[in-house]
């Protein structure tokens, strides 16, 4: 591993319901086949996770073993967007409702940690980073104010083990939409790449 880079660990998930093919896997697949000039500043790596509670936790605990990222860039479906891939500025530790995971389980506790303030925010400024990317426009990129089902679970899992453990550490979770006519997936990834750049290029942390 060559820690004189910043190692970034690209997240996507595996099919579930009617997903069989979710393009999540396809963006990060892109995003390591690239052949920008951006990613010889650093040091990607992959991991595809279950989408389960159990599961996508276990793929956290052992892709940071295994990886040691210093930031970890998280991609999910919501099927619900329309030509928009939407960055999350915050994860929540419990949600009104839990739906089945692919295994039919629920989450073991109403919070994902006892011990843990309601919401989590990365250590990124996504208004910065959205505001430098109001140029996109098929498709937009944009600010999120809800995050839910195993997506949220992740994503505030992984916050708050870097909160604990590494808080140097960051994470950012994005969401994209379903390919369509309108909005293919070399669109989507190509939206992703020039966010996952950005970050890489410039800086975004938040103010001390």
């Amino acid at each position: 591993m060559n820690k004189n880079k910043q190692t970034i660990l690209l997240t996507g998930f595996g099919s579930f319901s009617d997903t069989d093919d979710n393009p999540s896997i396809k963006v990060v697949n892109h995003l390591l086949s690239s052949k920008e000039d951006w990613k010889s500043k650093v040091d990607l790596r992959k991991s595809i996770m279950e989408v389960s509670y159990e599961g996508c936790t276990q793929s956290f605990d052992n892709d940071i073993k295994q990886h040691s990222p210093d930031i970890v860039i998280s991609f999910g479906l919501n099927a619900s967007l329309q030509n928009t891939v939407v960055i999350e500025p915050a994860a929540y530790n419990s949600e009104e409702k839990y739906y089945p995971d692919v295994l039919g389980k629920l989450p073991p506790a109403d919070k994902i940690d006892s011990s843990a303030p309601e919401e989590l925010n990365p250590l990124f400024n996504v208004d910065k980073i959205v505001s430098s990317l109001s140029n996109l426009k098929n498709p937009a990129i944009e600010k999120s104010s809800f995050i839910n089902y195993i997506c949220n679970y992740y994503y505030f899992y992984a916050l708050n083990q870097f909160r604990k453990t590494n808080p140097d550490n960051k994470a950012l979770f994005i969401h994209i939409p379903q390919e369509s006519e309108t909005c293919s997936i070399d669109k989507i990834s190509n939206a992703c790449e020039y966010i996952v750049k950005t970050i890489c290029s410039r800086n975004f942390d938040l103010p001390e």
